[in-house]
């Protein structure tokens, strides 16, 4: 191996911590010794996903006590693969096409360097504007042409013999996921895991699905990604036919990867002394719960039937629900990146919520109690799974109070906040004064303000916070007043400049919130009015500010 695996430990260590990940799977190949050394920064973060070959290399590895004692992090990936019962639907979704993205990308650029007159140097204004009109014209064009091409391309040259093999490929894998756990090897596997202190569940966006684990491992077997099947939220039908492809997803996936994670987490609590689990991150999918409570709820009258979104279900005792999770009395980091049903309204009863939000919101209820003592950080992003930014389609209403139904409780070393929900100006302001004496950093984001005014919030912030934030910032406020026919979709779109070089405005509104004093106006041209001298020389400085920053 040469001199490398004669050098001290420590100077191991600190080379292997530049080193890329692959570079170091390579040297663990190289020989016992380095292979031992390179364990820990290779098995730090462990990923796995709901299949038996998984399952099989999970149970293998926590088995051996050099391996286990390395993984910290622990991270379930991928959502649980649809229900497909017709191959019919299955090729309707076969798309082995270029990406568009990279293949209209090759289009234009192949296309719109064979102008040499684009090459000129030295433009005049005038003549620099027109070159680049004539350029963004030309692009355009070429993007529309590059689509029709696109579009016009076969998006498989699969034969029917191909596309069934595969069709039963994704039939086994589905199999899979549906017949694992939470069973004993994955309960035990993971209580062999000494030193692990981060656990998390994943799902995955729109966008390049194809290239992250596991799809990027078992796409040559089923061909398809989730960038496939979840695409058909977006489907808009007519003929029959077609609707057979839209009713794949007709009904909720119930999202695994949580309810196994947290039944593994209370055995792991329960049957060993290993470190306690101080960071946490959940997620869901299609407004489900996290834990697979079935078993606790009356039979449908037809016992055959699939779950309904809206169907009727009696409230679940909390004490079944607290049962189910324990395990987190030292949580330190909270992360909940969450969805939920939208509820119905009605003028009797007013916001009913469904019976899956319902036990959602007490599963986080829960989760924040048994983390109470020692909770540091939280990360509570919870919306609807239709899109609270759709205000015209979905009207504010006060019923609708995440922070309120929640009933989170005073956290009593809380020092990081980020929220990104729905509230009432009432819940939002009590809230942070029984978090008050201790938090120091603040975050709101892309929150929707049901009944009062964020002006109003904003307004109480110094007094709510007595002993002064050290950090705060704000994005994406929306309320009565926001979105505005003005064309502004909601208060700071862009986000409130909080870094070196903020525009004046941004200054001012930063100062009052963490200092006190007279509050500015939150609207820029409102305040530009009424500060226009002040404005124009505060900005003069701060264009100065900016320029002096650019020089070397």
């Amino acid at each position: 191996m040469g001199q490398l695996d004669s050098l001290p430990r420590e100077l191991v260590y600190l080379i292997l911590e530049y080193c890329q990940f692959d570079d170091c799977k390579n040297l663990r190949a190289t020989c016992k010794y380095l292979s031992g050394l390179t364990n820990p920064r290779i098995f730090r973060t462990y990923r796995i996903a709901f299949f038996q070959s998984h399952l099989d290399r999970f149970v293998e590895l926590s088995s051996k006590p050099e391996i286990a004692r390395c993984i910290k992090r622990l991270v379930f990936v991928g959502d649980v693969i649809p229900q497909i019962d017709w191959v019919g639907t299955f090729e309707g979704l076969i798309d082995m096409r270029e990406p568009w993205s990279s293949y209209s990308k090759n289009y234009i650029e192949e296309r719109i360097s064979e102008d040499t007159s684009r090459t000129e140097s030295r433009l005049s204004s005038d003549d620099e504007y027109d070159y680049r009109m004539r350029i963004l014209t030309e692009r355009q064009d070429l993007r529309q042409a590059a689509y029709k091409e696109y579009d016009n391309m076969p998006k498989h040259t699969l034969g029917p013999e191909q596309v069934q093999y595969h069709f039963n490929q994704y039939q086994e894998y589905r199999q899979q996921q549906l017949d694992w756990g939470p069973n004993g090897l994955f309960l035990d596997a993971l209580s062999r895991l000494p030193n692990l202190v981060s656990a998390e569940n994943a799902k995955h966006g729109f966008a390049d699905n194809h290239l992250h684990f596991p799809w990027s491992r078992i796409e040559k077997d089923i061909v398809i990604n989730p960038n496939n099947w979840m695409q058909l939220h977006a489907v808009e039908v007519d003929d029959e036919e077609e609707v057979q492809v839209v009713d794949v997803l007709k009904y909720p996936i119930h999202m695994k990867h949580a309810d196994c994670l947290l039944a593994a987490v209370k055995h792991r609590a329960t049957t060993t002394n290993g470190s306690p689990l101080g960071n946490l991150r959940l997620v869901n999918v299609g407004g489900q719960p996290f834990l697979d409570m079935s078993e606790h709820y009356a039979l449908p009258s037809e016992p055959n039937s699939s779950p309904i979104i809206h169907e009727t279900r009696d409230t679940l005792p909390q004490r079944i629900i607290d049962d189910n999770i324990q395990g987190l009395s030292h949580l330190e980091s909270l992360e909940l990146d969450v969805s939920y049903c939208v509820p119905s309204t009605s003028r009797l009863t007013g916001v009913t919520q469904t019976w899956q939000t319902k036990q959602l919101f007490q599963e986080i209820h829960a989760i924040l109690i048994a983390a109470t003592k020692t909770l540091k950080v939280l990360k509570l992003h919870c919306r609807d799974d239709e899109g609270s930014w759709a205000l015209e389609e979905h009207p504010m209403d006060a019923g609708d109070d995440t922070i309120g139904r929640l009933e989170i409780p005073t956290l009593p070393h809380l020092e990081f906040l980020r929220l990104s929900c729905t509230a009432t100006e009432r819940s939002l302001t009590n809230f942070l004064r029984t978090q008050s004496k201790t938090l120091r950093s603040l975050e709101i984001v892309d929150c929707d303000m049901s009944a009062g005014s964020w002006n109003s919030v904003l307004r109480q912030v110094p007094e709510i916070f007595e002993a002064g934030l050290q950090r705060i910032y704000l994005e994406g406020l929306h309320d009565e007043d926001y979105p505005r026919d003005s064309g502004d979709e909601a208060l700071f779109e862009d986000g409130l400049d909080v870094g070196q070089g903020a525009h004046p405005h941004d200054r001012a509104i930063l100062r009052y919130l963490l200092h006190g004093g007279e509050m500015p106006e939150l609207d820029f041209n409102s305040w530009y009015e009424r500060n226009r001298e002040l404005a124009d020389r505060g900005i003069t400085e701060w264009e100065d500010e900016l320029l002096d920053s650019e020089i070397p």
